[in-house]
Order: C-alpha cells, then sequence, then structure tokens
C-alpha cells in the first residue's frame, strides 16, 4: 500500500505541474482585449468597453450553448470565431477583386486569386495591435468587413434561426447585438494574427482556414498524437496489471444453508397495491391479457400486493420452487423439461377456479398441509379467460 500511495501522489504531482506549466504559457501568450479599434486612418471601429459587453452579452443568453467560441461549446449552431472569419474574409477577398477586376473572387482565374489571397494573408497575419495605446489599428476594408457582419449578426439574433437553435427574439436589443458582434470579431481576430514575434496565431492556427493559411502546426499534430498514444497506453497498462493480479476464485464447496432462504420483500419491492376488482387491478388484468403474464398475490396482506416478477415472491419449497406455479405452467426450464410441458401437481395443492371482476379467470392454490411454513401464502394467477 505504501508504494501505491508515493505512486498516486507522484502521478498528482506531475499532473498538476503540466497544468500549473501549461496555465503560466496562457496567461503570458493570451491575445490582448484591445481599448480600442480604429482605422489606419483613425476613424473609430469599436469603442472602448464593447467587446468586453459583448461577452456579457455571449454569457448571459447562454451562449456556451448556442455554437462555440475558439471551439469550445456546442455545436447545435456553427462556430462564431469560424463562421465570422469566413465571411469576413470572403467580404474583403470580394471587394478588391471587384474594385480591380469587375468581378467576384469566384470568377478570377488561379493566377488573380492566388495574388488576392497572397495580400489577404498578409493582411490578417500582421500583428497591428500596439501594447502602448492598446489600440489595434485595421484596414478600412476590414471595417467595412466588420460592418457588413455586424448587421448580419444583429439580423440573425433577432430573427432567430431554427437551424442553429437559435430562437426569434433571442437579442432584441440593437445595441447588445452591436456588443455581441464586436465580442465575436475580437475572437476571429485573435485566430487570424500571429503572436509577437512568431510565425503562429495566438489560437495555434486554428480554426482551419486556408484563405489566409491557418493550417495545424507541426507541435500541435505531434502533441495531438502523443496524448492519444499516452492515454491508449495507461488503459492498456491499468488492464494488463489488473490482469495479472492473482483473483478470488470461487468457492470450492456450496454454502451450508440458502442465502435466500430468510429474504423477506421490502416495501419498495412490495411496491403499488391494488384491490382485486378496483379499476387501477382491471387495467393491468387487461394488460395482463395481452401481454400474457402472470402476477403473485400475497393473501396474507390487508392489502394484496401485484407483483409483476415472480422471483419476488418469497420461496416456499412447495408451492413456488422456481420451476413451477398455479396451473402447473413452468416458470424456467431445468435441464429435463422441455418449454411449455406440464409439470406434474403435487400432492397438497388443490386448484381453485373463479371468475374475477372483469370476466377473467383467477387461479388460487394453496398449501394446507405446509400452512405454517407457507404462512398463509397464496398465489393468484391473472390470465386470459380459460373455458
Amino acid at each position: 500500500m505504501k508504494r501505491l500511495w508515493w505512486s498516486f501522489a507522484a502521478v498528482l504531482v506531475f499532473s498538476f505541474a503540466v497544468l500549473g506549466w501549461i496555465g503560466t504559457r496562457i496567461y503570458q501568450e493570451k491575445p490582448p482585449i484591445p481599448s480600442a479599434v480604429l482605422t489606419t486612418g483613425g476613424d473609430q471601429v469599436i469603442p472602448a468597453g464593447l467587446i468586453e459587453k459583448g461577452q456579457n452579452v455571449w454569457q448571459s443568453m447562454g451562449g456556451m450553448q448556442v455554437g462555440s467560441i475558439w471551439g469550445h461549446g456546442s455545436y447545435v449552431a456553427p462556430d462564431w470565431t469560424a463562421d465570422w472569419l469566413h465571411r469576413e474574409l470572403v467580404f474583403v477577398l470580394n471587394r478588391w477583386a471587384q474594385n480591380e477586376h469587375q468581378k467576384p473572387y469566384d470568377q478570377l482565374d488561379a493566377e488573380r486569386k492566388a495574388a488576392l489571397q497572397g495580400r489577404l494573408t498578409s493582411m490578417y497575419k500582421t500583428n497591428s495591435y500596439d501594447p502602448a495605446t492598446g489600440v489595434i489599428a485595421i484596414d478600412p476594408v476590414r471595417a467595412e468587413a466588420y460592418r457588413d457582419n455586424v448587421a448580419y449578426y444583429t439580423a440573425l439574433f433577432r430573427d432567430g434561426k431554427p437551424e442553429y437553435a437559435i430562437p426569434s427574439g433571442a437579442v432584441p436589443d440593437p445595441e447588445r447585438a452591436s456588443a455581441l458582434a464586436s465580442f465575436v470579431w475580437w475572437t476571429a481576430w485573435s485566430t487570424s494574427t500571429n503572436r509577437p514575434n512568431d510565425d503562429i496565431t495566438y489560437t495555434g492556427n486554428w480554426p482551419h482556414e486556408p484563405l489566409i493559411g491557418n493550417r495545424p502546426t507541426g507541435e500541435s499534430v505531434i502533441w495531438t498524437g502523443v496524448s492519444i498514444i499516452m492515454l491508449l497506453g495507461g488503459i492498456s497498462a491499468m488492464i494488463w496489471w489488473y490482469a495479472s493480479q492473482k483473483q478470488e476464485g470461487e468457492p470450492a464447496s456450496a454454502p451450508e444453508t440458502d442465502p435466500l432462504g430468510n429474504w423477506r420483500a421490502t416495501a419498495s419491492q412490495i411496491g403499488r397495491r391494488a384491490h382485486p376488482g378496483t379499476d387501477h387491478c382491471r387495467r393491468h388484468h387487461r394488460a395482463l391479457r395481452r401481454r400474457r403474464r402472470r402476477l403473485l398475490w400475497h393473501q396474507t396482506l390487508r392489502n394484496p400486493a401485484l407483483l409483476c416478477h415472480s422471483h419476488l415472491a418469497r420461496p416456499t419449497r412447495h408451492l413456488l420452487d422456481r420451476h413451477r406455479m398455479a396451473r402447473c405452467r413452468p416458470l424456467h426450464r431445468t435441464p429435463g423439461q422441455r418449454q411449455g410441458a406440464q409439470v406434474p401437481e403435487p400432492a397438497g395443492q388443490r386448484p381453485v377456479r373463479r371468475p374475477a371482476a372483469d370476466r377473467g379467470w383467477l387461479a388460487h392454490r394453496r398449501v394446507d398441509e405446509h400452512h405454517e411454513q407457507a404462512d398463509g401464502l397464496a398465489v393468484v394467477l391473472l390470465g386470459p379467460p380459460r373455458l
């Protein structure tokens, strides 16, 4: 046990050390939230505090249940980061293609597409955040794309979209919708802008976006594979260790007494009670006639209980011995019995037939000479009429 405790402590220390190291890296390399977003000409695009307000709007509407941000959340709707980024990129490419070639981007030849895409990648990958002022400067065409996406998102969260699980009026206030759009823009900016003095984005080139060359890095692929291999290896090692241990075998001999000999049904096992002839009992009786099932009735109870499983009845070894019950119908087959075979009626069991309240028949049996052992236990068989 001492060795196991030391192993457990070592796993805890190693795990929390890795978590602490990763948490420190995240804190140091997290994307900054700007105090404002301006165009290169000085026009204001996003005022101070609007991104934080948009994050509060996202949280207040249970945002993680309606789409996802950076891949975290529910996928009943799009990942809004990837959705915003792609829409913004397509808008910029179409605007450049119309201004320079008078055609949509999709209608250009491969050479012109490659030229525009290279310019797009350079513009989006360049980090224009100024740590001294806390301001992000963007190109005017990106400001146009921002306003176009704000209009789209405002209409989307105002009118709703069933395929995205967004009801109508999710965010009816235009100001709140504009703040929400600003927050989504910032998440998209973080996924497309390189970290300072690095060639990958703040999110490690996620999401995959070929228009700006966002592809998984080698480190992401390697560590993803290593983590999966370590997980499978750890599970396999645990299974091997468990299988190599000596397990207790089956007892060499049967117990001297039957473990179920003194078993008594609890109140929860007795369950719901009903008198024969009541509406509740009739409903059960009709259901049994359709399904051809059987019930057991403890006659000694003041309110007879209807038990849906024969194994809940108290074993008496005379009336119910796991092989036969009323009408001599077998409950379980023994090696020498075929299914549906009649079992010879033991001595002392006298069948009594009487009509039930719903014109069915109740088969009632009692073991008279074993009355003390059976404690007045009787079985009532509810079944279809047998004429």
